[in-house]
Order: C-alpha cells, then structure tokens, then sequence
C-alpha cells in the first residue's frame, strides 16, 4: 500500500506564570452613595513561595494589600473597596497581578455608577 497516513499534529499551551486571580473579571452597577467591597485570591500553583505586587489600582479603588508572598500551593484572599465617595460615570480598569516571571495577571473591574435622579423629579412617557 503507497497510501501515507497523515501526519500526527497537535498543540500545546503553556502557562509558565503560575500566580493567577481567582476571578478575572467583575461588573458592578450600582448608584452613587454606595460602598462596594469584593473579594478575590492570589492562587500560587507553584511549588515555591512566591512574591507578588498589585499595581494599576485606580483612584477610585483600594486593596487590603499590594504586595507580599504566597506559599506554595496555596491562596491568599485580597479585597478591594470602591467607596461610596466615588463619582458617577463608567468605569473601566485592568488591575496588575505581577510576579517574579514579569508577566501581569490581569484582573477586570468594570464599574458603573448611576447618579439618583432630582427629588421630585418625574417622567412622562409621551
């Protein structure tokens, strides 16, 4: 038989940097006046401790901690508080998870803030 058979192929994905966020994005819509406050972990897969820093915090957001160490294997909680002070509008930021690979783990927070309407203020549909 001259037929060949074709050839064997696949592909690989590697995930070298082995600090991750738990959760990778949250949405928020809420009305100005209220606080909210989430919680995520830094999720270390390694078999080392590892340290790491936040960065590209926004002004309108805080962290528990910035920076520190994660065991091995092991998950450390962060929780970041959005005041009630913050001003209406939408909002958009890439918040940086950065270790000692120099890869940035990526975290999404998309916020919008409603401002209540006037008091005494009403609509007529026609």
């Amino acid at each position: 038989d001259n037929t060949l058979a074709s050839p064997v192929t696949w592909s690989a994905y590697v995930d070298r940097n082995q600090m991750v966020w738990l959760d990778n994005q949250f949405n928020f819509d809420t009305l100005q006046g209220s606080q909210i406050s989430f919680t995520t972990s830094i999720v270390n897969n390694s078999g080392t401790s590892t340290s790491f820093t936040i960065s590209n915090l926004p002004t309108w957001m805080t962290a528990s901690i910035t920076s520190g160490f994660v065991g091995p294997l092991t998950s450390l909680p962060v929780t970041f508080t959005i005041p009630s002070s913050a001003n209406s509008g939408s909002y958009q930021q890439d918040v940086s998870l950065t270790t000692a690979f120099g890869f940035a783990e990526q975290m999404e927070v998309n916020l919008k803030i409603r401002k209540n309407p006037p008091a005494g203020w009403t609509v007529r549909p026609s």
